[in-house]
């Protein structure tokens, strides 16, 4: 377990969570989760199975350097979501 995921999460055995992401308390992560680098999860929170945080935009045109996405506390990410990176002069998704 990172340092940076507060032990009062609740995160399933099979959830991917990569260097740089942090998680607080009482959220909970479903099976299958995928966290990639630099995601910053808020207290509260529910993600559901199969869904995919922080992963490379869709756009092809898009800038090699993106931003950092940041849910802040009681949201609910449900089963099969993917949030991507922001790119261009955004540099947080919130």
């Amino acid at each position: 377990m990172y340092d940076d995921i507060s032990p009062e999460a609740k995160i399933a055995e099979d959830v991917k969570i990569d260097s740089g992401c942090f998680i607080e308390k009482r959220t909970k992560m479903s099976k299958g989760v995928i966290n990639k680098s630099g995601v910053r999860i808020g207290e509260n929170n529910h993600i559901h199975p199969y869904a995919v945080i922080g992963g490379m935009p869709q756009d092809i045109k898009s800038p090699k350097e993106t931003g950092k996405i940041i849910i802040g506390d009681s949201n609910t990410v449900r089963k099969f979501s993917a949030i991507k990176l922001p790119v261009g002069e955004v540099t947080e998704t919130k």
